[in-house]
């Protein structure tokens, strides 16, 4: 018996340490199990969140989406102006054609005019639109001028400059229709000594209201409209240097200042007797030769008014400003090469309508007459183009408080309805 029971002890003893190593695996088994399933739970986990998450970002996105649908944007987009029309719309307000160069043949003669028109665009034009666009890319903005006198030298400055700027413009542009219905007058009804003044009021009131009309309906009417007068303007020209090569005289070009003393200028009423006497260097009246210059080179600043992200984009602006300093500098330069070089005009001769005389001399009547018709629509173009920005300048000063609210009111043209209508009125 006693040796049975040693027996069972024994085989107790020999299977204990086989009973522990399966215990020991069966452990190590729950352990394993356990690990695994925490991990398939984490990878779980992850996948749902990853889930989850793919589903906000796609929510955000369509959501973003109908917010902000893809032919919004192509709308906006289409509300930027090209630099074509940018270009066009800037070469009417700083130029317009080469109606106004007289004075200077007038004053200097036709070697310095020439001189003076191919320098004075690389020391003052060109300088000048390149500050226009720097500014522009810097605070683009529709208030232009006003908004760099604002963040150089404060509020009041600012608004000072965006006044004196507005003023500037509608006096300026108020002249062009009445030089438009004087044009007329002494081309068509010269027989007539003055326009009754019934007349001649809703003449001019009638023209004004007209040419408002493009700029209420936007940029893009503006710079189309201003694109076919440019070509109506420029094609005469351009007929007047072909009819001209073969009378062209380039010895013309070398003459110097008659020298007499010449003392009645268009764009100078004062005299010789006046409070500033003429100077005289080499026999150029100096006073109105720098004068012209000057008036015929300026206003490529007025690009700032076209900065604004909803009108252009930088390289918009770029190409616009830099195309209508091509476009000013070859229109006044050119013209001014054809008509000294192929007629016989004396330099006491060169006044208001020289080039129609000479498109006369050069290829027939007319030549002469599309001319004065050119002129007359270069002002219709410099009337609405001027008057577009003076509305936006108002606007610029509505935005910031400086004009009350309602010169914020727009059309569905988006254009400033009050401030075009205040523009105008003035």
């Amino acid at each position: 018996m006693s040796g049975g029971l040693e027996d069972i002890e024994q085989q107790n003893q020999l299977g204990s340490p086989l009973l522990a190593e399966q215990a020991s695996s069966f452990d190590r088994y729950d352990v394993a199990q356990t690990t695994e399933s925490h991990h398939a739970a984490k990878t779980t986990d992850s996948i749902l969140n990853s889930l989850v998450d793919s589903a906000t970002v796609t929510s955000t996105i369509v959501t973003e989406d109908c917010d902000h649908p893809s032919s919004n944007q192509g709308d906006h987009d289409n509300k930027k102006i090209s630099w074509v029309l940018l270009s066009v719309i800037l070469f009417f307000n700083a130029s317009g054609g080469p109606f106004g160069v007289e004075p200077s043949v007038k004053a200097a003669g036709n070697l310095f005019t020439i001189i003076g028109f191919a320098v004075m665009p690389i020391l003052w034009a060109l300088p000048e639109a390149y500050m226009t666009y720097e500014l522009s890319s810097i605070y683009p903005d529709n208030s232009g001028g006003m908004r760099w006198v604002q963040e150089a030298f404060g509020e009041k400055a600012g608004l000072i400059t965006g006044y004196l700027g507005y003023v500037a413009g509608v006096t300026t542009s108020a002249s062009f229709p009445v030089l438009f219905v004087t044009y007329v007058h002494e081309q068509y009804f010269s027989h007539l000594s003055e326009l009754n003044w019934l007349y001649r009021y809703l003449s001019l009131a009638s023209l004004a209201i007209a040419l408002m009309l493009v700029s209420f309906r936007g940029l893009q009417v503006v710079g189309r409209v201003s694109v076919a007068i440019f070509l109506i303007t420029v094609t005469p020209f351009l007929l007047m240097l072909i009819f001209a090569i073969p009378k062209i005289d380039p010895s013309k070009w070398l003459e110097t200042p008659s020298p007499g003393q010449i003392e009645h200028f268009d764009d100078d009423a004062l005299e010789q007797t006046g409070w500033w006497p003429f100077a005289y260097i080499s026999g150029i009246s100096l006073r109105p030769f720098i004068n012209n210059l000057y008036w015929n080179f300026n206003g490529f600043d007025q690009g700032g008014h076209l900065s604004s992200e909803d009108t252009t984009t930088p390289d918009i602006l770029k190409k616009g400003i830099m195309g209508s300093f091509f476009l000013v500098s070859s229109a006044y330069l050119v013209p001014i090469l054809v008509a000294t070089g192929a007629t016989d005009f004396e330099q006491e001769n060169w006044n208001a309508g020289a080039f129609a005389t000479a498109g006369n001399e050069i290829a027939g009547r007319w030549l002469g007459n599309w001319i004065v018709v050119a002129a007359g629509c270069t002002l219709l173009a410099q009337f609405f183009t001027e008057c577009s920005l003076d509305s936006l300048q108002v606007l610029a000063m509505a935005d910031k408080g400086f004009l009350p609210s309602i010169f914020r009111t727009r059309s569905k043209y988006d254009t400033p309805t009050v401030s075009a209508s205040a523009t105008l009125h003035i």
